[in-house]
This record gives structure tokens, sequence and C-alpha cells, in this order.
């Protein structure tokens, strides 16, 4: 936390964690690290994983986030997760915007079989996901927020993929008009 303080940065992303913990200990759990960043102004964003079996999705996420109920409790959307985790438009629909902290931003490969959210990860633009409308509806919604994209993987030249990715993700925001 004060690493964060001194670069100046107030948002600090909060993955769940623990695939066999129930949902009222990731309230719990994440009630307790709002409560102590909150006078520091600090806002968390709990992330969802495909991969555990209770905080898999955004609608599990958005209801541990409104559980605890603090205006620095907010959420993180990657797309993979999303995907993976059989979370819907609809659900993205039904989200609050003001709980929205950060979009994690990525495209899938075409025809992935990934149920984890972690692998098959792609340059926005470059796969199969149905990214165009997932903006469309948080532009929608009045999200004016960072989208930051995450590849998991071992590419060779981060610099190039750097590039790409913010170009692919520009693309995708101008076509549906952001």
């Amino acid at each position: 936390i004060e690493a964060s303080e001194a670069l100046g940065c107030k948002l600090i992303t909060a993955p769940a964690s623990g695939a066999d913990i129930e949902m009222e200990r990731y309230i719990e759990n994440f009630r307790v690290a709002c409560e102590s960043v909150a006078e520091r102004g600090i806002i968390l964003a709990f992330e969802f994983l495909a991969k555990l079996r209770v905080a898999r999705d955004l609608a599990t996420g958005l209801k541990i986030v409104e559980e605890v109920g603090l205006p620095n409790a907010q959420l993180l959307i990657d797309t993979a997760h999303f995907l993976a985790g059989g979370s819907s438009m609809e659900d993205l629909m039904r989200t609050p915007v003001e709980r929205i902290a950060l979009i994690h931003f990525e495209d899938i490969a075409a025809g992935s079989q990934d149920t984890t959210g972690e692998k098959d990860r792609m340059i926005p633009g470059e796969g199969a996901a149905p990214l165009r409308q997932f903006v469309q509806i948080l532009q929608e919604k009045g999200y004016d927020g960072y989208y930051s994209m995450e590849l998991l993987g071992e590419e060779v030249d981060p610099l190039e993929i750097a590039k790409r990715g913010y170009e692919g993700t520009q693309e995708l925001l101008q076509e549906v008009g952001g």
C-alpha cells in the first residue's frame, strides 16, 4: 500500500483467491481489505477468476462488491475471465457503471475451450471475442475508465506487443464511437 501511495496510485487490483472458500468468506475478506485502505482514498478492484469454484463470474463478483457496500469496493472486469467464467452481456448491462474500476481487455482465440480465462489470450481485435459488443455496452453505460491489456504467455518483443495492443484497442474503441 505504501508503494502504491508513493506512486500516486489510488487503485489496487484484488484478484479473488482460494478456490474452496465460500461466498461469505470472500465478502468478509474483501470488506476487511477495503476498510483497511478506505482512509487513504484507495479503491480496491475485485477481480473474479473463471478458474475458481465460487468467485468465477461477473454476477458473483458484483454480489461480493455490493455486499461489502463501501464506496472503494469496486470491480475489475477481465474480458478473458468474463467469457471463460460464463458471464453474459446481460450481466454486464446489469452492472452499475460506478462499480467498475478497471477493464483488463484482451481478445480470445477462435474456438478456445479455455475454462480458466488464462489461456488463448490475444491482442484486442485479433481474436474472436465479442469485444465490440462488450465495449458498446460499457459506453452506453457511461464507462469512461481505463482499459488495460493483460496477456499471458511468452511473447518475444514486449514493445511490439504493447504497440499492437494499443492500436487494436484504439481501433475497437473508435469503431463503437469511443
